[in-house]
């Protein structure tokens, strides 16, 4: 049996690693594989779960697992303490972390993290970039590495002709810290015939957004809460998705956008670079004024080109494929 702790859904109602232990679950029960679900929270969309109670300071608390588990999968770094000898899975998505926070939170984090990789029977890579990263900050450790990159919905798909865009920039996600949202801010003073559209993330409070529509020329417009159906169609219709990130693990935004017929642009970020590949339109300097550069490629004789190339790379990547990778590394364990 797969035992698999679901913690991540009482630390993030949304966001990448959700998408992740989302689909993981959909396929094992899909497959009729036998497991069990632990969660400390109601309302998920899932059949056969244990629900306990939180203790304090839970997400970081080692849990006892049944007997009958043949293999255990954290969805966030947490540790079984009985039976110890129980196989573990751990899926390691980015050491942002390390790489770009300071502070007690970090060491703590840096001790949860490290010790799972650590003591895993098997280590799942979500790129090769995180797998350079784990021998830089974790070293070598003793258990199995697999890279297995993320996926994307089958959900994502172009709905438009590909030289057709409604004028606007589409950013996804959180926007404060390495996310350098800050950067897209001044790239949209040079483009003035554009809007940006901003989709999630945290919340705006009215000093953010009164500087932002300050410093650009078009308007801002602010979605929170959207569907993923809602998200296909803006991305359909941008002129391109901004990904200014200064880190990540790897970057399905930039792979939902090549899906959905939207030209994606990034700066030199590794894992980013490796998600989107040679279709990726990168900011080789990390300045404002070629990413500016950029988004006008996109809107010339180009962009058909452009867009095509994208959904044509973007075929590499499915939750389907991930998921399959994925699986075979549990069942050695069954």
């Amino acid at each position: 049996m797969i035992y698999l702790d679901g913690i991540n859904y009482s630390i993030q109602r949304a966001g990448g690693i959700s998408i992740y232990f989302d689909s993981l679950i959909e396929e094992i029960d899909k497959r009729g594989l036998p497991r069990h679900l632990l969660v400390h929270r109601s309302g998920l969309p899932f059949a056969d779960i244990e629900a306990r109670t939180p203790r304090c300071m839970e997400r970081y608390r080692d849990i006892p697992v049944t007997e009958a588990a043949s293999v255990f999968m954290s969805s966030y770094y947490r540790m079984q303490t009985k039976p110890r000898n129980t196989p573990s899975v751990v899926t390691v998505h980015d050491f942002v972390y390390e790489a770009m926070m300071t502070g007690p939170k970090v060491t703590v984090h840096k001790w949860q993290k490290h010790r799972a990789i650590q003591n895993a029977t098997d280590i799942i890579c979500i790129s090769e970039a995180t797998r350079q990263d784990l021998f830089n900050y974790v070293g070598v450790p003793k258990g199995r590495i697999h890279v297995i990159h993320n996926g994307v919905s089958e959900a994502f798909f172009p709905r438009t002709a590909a030289h057709s865009h409604d004028g606007y920039i589409l950013f996804v996600g959180k926007r404060h810290g390495y996310k350098n949202f800050s950067l897209l801010v001044k790239a949209m003073e040079q483009l003035p015939e554009l809007d940006l559209i901003c989709v999630g993330g945290e919340p705006w409070s009215e000093k953010e957004k009164t500087a932002v529509e300050a410093t650009i020329k078009g308007k801002l417009i602010i979605k929170q809460g959207v569907s993923t159906e809602e998200l296909v169609g803006l991305f359909d219709r941008a002129t391109a998705l901004v990904y200014p990130s200064l880190y990540e693990g790897f970057g399905i935004p930039i792979i939902e956008a090549m899906r959905s017929g939207c030209p994606a642009i990034s700066i030199d970020c590794t894992a980013v670079r490796e998600a989107g590949g040679t279709a990726l339109l990168v900011a080789e300097s990390n300045r404002a004024g070629e990413i500016a550069e950029l988004v006008r490629s996109t809107m010339g004789s180009d962009r058909s080109a452009i867009v095509e190339k994208g959904q044509e790379h973007a075929k590499m990547f499915s939750w389907a494929k991930t998921h399959d990778k994925t699986i075979s590394v549990l069942s050695q364990h069954l």
